[in-house]
């Protein structure tokens, strides 16, 4: 569903392409959305909403369709296997896509600590309904799985979509390299 946030999102997403994240203003946003920059405000929020908006999205997604895979899925499995998908998709979304990779692209914007425990709550949640899994290995999984995630997603950027799957077993080998001797990683 179209609304004004999202024609706001886009906006943003094109100035920031083009001006960066720090060289854009919310008053810039405003002015090429035909808007005050008090409606901005009041509808958005600060500046880093335009890109925190969509990892909240994605991290929601995340934990739904990882609950879905069957329980009995090792927790990093459930994860590799959705990412396969989801960043596969992803590069079909373009404005999702733009705002992670500005989200990566600007280590100033506060939102990058918070979209990360974003991710670790999504996972942790999920994880924590899969078979054998206690809550504490949950919340380790899940700040792993985080980071992967992150990891995953710069590395999927730089391939532009290609190989996604290859990418994504990649990283999991080379993680579970670290991880073997941790039996419910998989």
């Amino acid at each position: 569903m179209w609304n004004r946030a999202d024609q706001f999102v886009d906006v943003a997403l094109d100035l920031f392409d083009e001006h960066g994240f720090d060289g854009t203003t919310i008053e810039m946003i405003a002015s090429s959305a035909g808007v005050s920059p008090a409606t901005i405000s009041e509808e958005i929020g600060g500046k880093d909403m335009f890109l925190l908006s969509g990892i909240y999205q994605t991290a929601a997604e995340l934990n739904e369709r990882i609950r879905r895979r069957p329980s009995h899925e090792l927790p990093m499995v459930a994860l590799r296997e959705h990412l396969i998908e989801r960043i596969t998709e992803l590069f079909g979304e373009q404005r999702r896509l733009r705002q992670l990779i500005h989200l990566s692209d600007h280590p100033a914007v506060l939102g990058k600590a918070i979209s990360q425990q974003v991710l670790v709550n999504a996972l942790e949640d999920a994880f924590a309904e899969r078979e054998h899994v206690t809550p504490e290995q949950a919340e380790i999984l899940a700040i792993h799985g985080a980071a992967l995630v992150r990891y995953v997603f710069a590395r999927a950027r730089q391939a532009r979509g290609n190989n996604i799957a290859g990418l994504v077993r990649s990283v999991f080998r080379q993680s579970h390299e670290v991880w073997r001797n941790y039996p419910v990683i998989g």
